[in-house]
């Protein structure tokens, strides 16, 4: 079974929007482009554009969606947004009361980001990228950081923090095949004969031969 190595409150940090948010990432997710706004005068009701411009401002930021959002909005993305677009942030307290809207708001949010969500064969493609990645170091917790910005450099949606989590943990054994594997490129006959022999125990002394 692959190893679980976040606690529950690093897991948390991967599941909700940061309380707190820089004033660079700010200005760099969350500002409305021109473009944006073309896009936001497609949604009927100032509530909806408003729920709509935190959405693209968060996947932009996080690669994913995370469930209730509305009520962990930090207060400098909330004056921001709503200020740009002159509206009153308690109007997200009326948003998306249907399922279906929201559903149908996130995947045109994501058809216009260029974002598709994420699918169980991505593994195929992203466990080879992730092997290489893991010989440079085996540090898990930055694997999985270098996995979400993989996402969301090909913006492709992240998945729950637990498939991530369960994909990095299963690492450690192909790594170790990896490492003989290309250990072995390396070797001739003659320098792995060497080495048996250097690491063989004596029988009686319980050392290793010179």
């Amino acid at each position: 079974m692959a190893s679980r190595f976040l606690n529950q409150s690093q897991r948390e940090r991967y599941e909700k929007v940061p309380t707190e948010i820089s004033e660079y990432d700010l200005m760099q997710f969350f500002q409305i482009t021109r473009q944006d706004n073309i896009f936001l005068k497609s949604f009927r009701g100032e509530h909806n554009r408003l729920a709509i411009a935190l959405q693209i401002g968060i996947v932009r930021f996080m690669g994913f969606l995370p469930d209730k959002w509305q009520q962990q909005i930090p207060a400098n993305v909330a004056a921001m947004v709503s200020r740009q677009l002159d509206s009153d942030i308690e109007l997200l307290l009326i948003y998306g009361q249907r399922d279906k809207t929201r559903t149908e708001h996130l995947n045109v949010i994501l058809k216009y980001l260029k974002f598709r969500r994420w699918q169980p064969l991505d593994e195929i493609w992203l466990l080879p990228w992730l092997l290489d990645k893991g010989m440079e170091h085996d540090n898990q917790p930055i694997l999985l950081r270098q996995v979400c910005l993989k996402l969301g450099q090909e913006k492709i949606m992240r998945p729950s923090i637990g498939t991530l989590e369960r994909i990095v943990g299963s690492l450690d054994e192909q790594l170790h095949q990896e490492t003989y594997r290309r250990l072995s490129l390396l070797l001739t006959e003659e320098m792995k004969a060497r080495l048996t022999q250097i690491v063989e125990l004596d029988d009686t002394g319980g050392i290793t031969w010179e």
